[in-house]
């Protein structure tokens, strides 16, 4: 994107990027991912990588990253919550394809810098993005252009990404889960309460773990151990409902059955989220 032709389309291309390149900063380190790159459990491996970026003053989070994607998208109502205007756009007449099938006219074309990473494994580049007023749970969706304006390195088994930085290399990709078998230490948030205890991995930077305990201990009091102790939660903080129409007719389950000890641990739990007035009993005539 960047105008209606092809040319003026490579001409904005090359203006966006001349001034991204560092003279031989990408071709004097080899970007590879090796056995000690942590791989996503196989059940999250095959999900979408998700980052954010800054761009505007803002921190942009939900941003989707999409290979097969040959424009960077920004999505109308992001447009609007970054304060930008219409007449920052750039008209261009040249239809997207791909969403869902149809044909989408896009608002205009807004340059912007964006910046990725964290200081000081970083990179600011110059993006194009084609807004569209189109409904998705994303703000924004990164697709080749950007990647190759980092000159970026994409693993889709590791989910991530890799760029050279002035400061080194970075990479960028989905947090890491705790999986079975990674080696966890467990802390006590309040030495009068043995059993109150959280895990944490091990694999973590000395500096950040030593940061992350010295925070959960300085604001223990948040933590709940058991349904008691969130007595007094307002609806308008947090709430479950059932999605039922209103319009379908009662059905009468049939009664379950359950062994002596399953019937106790039920009986215990139903006892615990009543005292916690979590939910009350309700008679309805059989």
């Amino acid at each position: 994107m960047g105008g209606d032709s092809q040319n003026s389309r490579k001409r904005t291309y090359r203006q966006a990027n001349s001034d991204q390149v560092e003279p031989g900063s990408q071709l004097t380190e080899v970007i590879t991912f090796g056995p000690n790159d942590p791989i996503p459990a196989a059940s999250s491996n095959h999900e979408t990588l998700v980052i954010e970026v800054l761009t505007n003053n803002y921190i942009v989070k939900n941003v989707y990253v999409n290979l097969e994607n040959s424009v960077d998208i920004m999505y109308y109502r992001t447009f609007e919550s970054l304060k930008l205007t219409r007449d920052q756009l750039t008209s261009v007449r040249t239809p997207l394809v791909g969403f869902g099938g149809h044909v989408v006219h896009s608002e205009g074309i807004i340059t912007l810098m964006v910046t990725i990473g964290c200081h000081p494994h970083c990179h600011t580049i110059t993006v194009n993005f084609a807004v569209v007023k189109v409904d998705s749970p994303y703000n924004l969706l990164i697709g080749r252009p950007m990647l190759n304006a980092l000159w970026a390195v994409y693993s889709t088994y590791h989910l991530s990404f890799k760029f050279l930085t002035p400061a080194g290399m970075a990479e960028i990709g989905k947090p890491a889960r705790l999986e079975i078998g990674d080696e966890v230490k467990e802390v006590i948030l309040d030495a009068l309460k043995s059993d109150q205890a959280i895990r944490i991995e091990m694999n973590l930077l000395v500096h950040l773990k030593e940061e992350m305990i010295n925070l959960l201990k300085e604001h223990w009091d948040v933590f709940t151990w058991i349904a008691d102790e969130i007595v007094g939660v307002l609806p308008e903080l947090m709430l479950h409902r059932l999605n039922v129409d209103l319009r379908a007719r009662s059905v009468k389950q049939k009664k379950r059955h359950f062994g002596p000890e399953r019937n106790k641990a039920i009986s215990s739990e139903v006892d615990k989220l009543l005292l916690a007035k979590m939910i009350k009993e309700i008679q309805y005539p059989t």
